[in-house]
């Protein structure tokens, strides 16, 4: 009896020691919590179709399987909103799914890098974003994403601030809303930049505003700390795009130049092994997505030559983060 005791002391001491050092080196809660997001590819194009579909073929040859993209530009959900079966299919061959699509307005007068045939006001912006919901609704998709209102030309010093952010609000909770009623797409504000978007989160009401934080823009305007504001805004997190920050580097795009520009995730100042760590702790189900267009490279991404980068980010997400695509 004694020895089955003692042996029994032993074999818990021994579990109590494995299980203080895992909880010693932090293991344990990565352990037990898998990866829960998808993992995938927000590509620029050079606005037209033939681009969207010449990334996609270099977006399924690199595993990345998941897709967004900025629907300002090419225009894809009105090119297929008559057809979005036949889109449908053509993702489906290159076992591609569109999850959500950026629309930029000129909404607030405030985001000057819309392109100037967007919406401006309300009752444009409802029909837009009627079009675009239906067809993202067809084909499966998830969300449309507000890619404008307080990004990035606010300042969180500008008095009129308040006003901008309040109209926004007020759009953002009505549409939010009704696309999620009508069509059961859920609508996103798209980070552009640190100013302002604390803002809008705190006026609307988080059934009909979700979150798409990239990382890359919230460091590089207003030094923004990326698990300061995952953590925050954890609730709210629909999408987070995993673009790097380098203050330090020389650039030259667009016919002008600068310091401080958007790099591949691992050669900036975002720590993504830690944002990694904390979406999976936080059991975060949304869609992590890779996307290298801002600052130092615009030139680049509306190149052919955008698709050489995938190939660098599937090995950045695969080989050092650990992520599944």
């Amino acid at each position: 009896m004694t020895s089955h005791q003692d042996d029994r002391r032993t074999f818990l001491k021994s579990l109590g020691v494995f299980t203080a050092s895992v909880n010693f080196f932090g293991l344990s809660a990565a352990i037990s919590r898998p990866q829960r997001f998808l993992v995938g590819f927000a590509p620029a194009t050079d606005g037209t179709v033939d681009s969207y579909w010449t990334r996609m073929k270099a977006l399924s040859a690199a595993g990345l399987r998941c897709v967004e993209v900025d629907n300002g530009m090419v225009k894809i959900a009105e090119h297929y909103s008559a057809k979005p079966k036949e889109f449908q299919e053509r993702m489906a061959q290159m076992n591609l799914q569109l999850v959500g699509v950026n629309q930029p307005y000129l909404f607030a007068g405030s985001y000057t890098g819309a392109p100037a045939d967007q919406p401006s006001d309300p009752a444009g912006i409802r029909e837009k974003n009627t079009l675009v919901a239906r067809f993202l609704s067809q084909v499966g998709a998830t969300y449309l994403g507000w890619e404008g209102g307080l990004a990035p030309g606010a300042t969180e010093d500008r008095a009129e601030d308040e006003d901008v952010a309040r109209r926004v609000a007020r759009l953002a909770n009505t549409e939010g809303r009704r696309v999620f009623e009508e069509f059961g797409i859920r609508f996103t504000y798209h980070t552009h930049s640190t100013f302002g978007f604390r803002r809008l989160m705190d006026l609307t009401n988080p059934a009909y505003l979700s979150l798409n934080a990239d990382l890359g823009w919230l460091a590089a305007r207003g030094g923004g700390d990326a698990l300061e504001i995952l953590r925050a805004y954890r609730s709210r997190l629909l999408t987070i795009h995993f673009k790097d920050f380098d203050p330090n580097l020389n650039w030259q795009d667009r016919g002008r130049s600068g310091k401080g520009g958007m790099v591949v995730p691992g050669k900036g100042s975002v720590n993504f092994p830690a944002v990694v760590e904390f979406l999976k702790q936080s059991e975060f189900d949304g869609f992590v997505l890779g996307e290298h267009i801002g600052l130092a490279n615009y030139d680049f991404v509306r190149s052919p030559r955008e698709v050489e980068i995938y190939p660098q980010y599937r090995d950045y997400f695969v080989g050092t983060l650990g992520l599944k695509l």
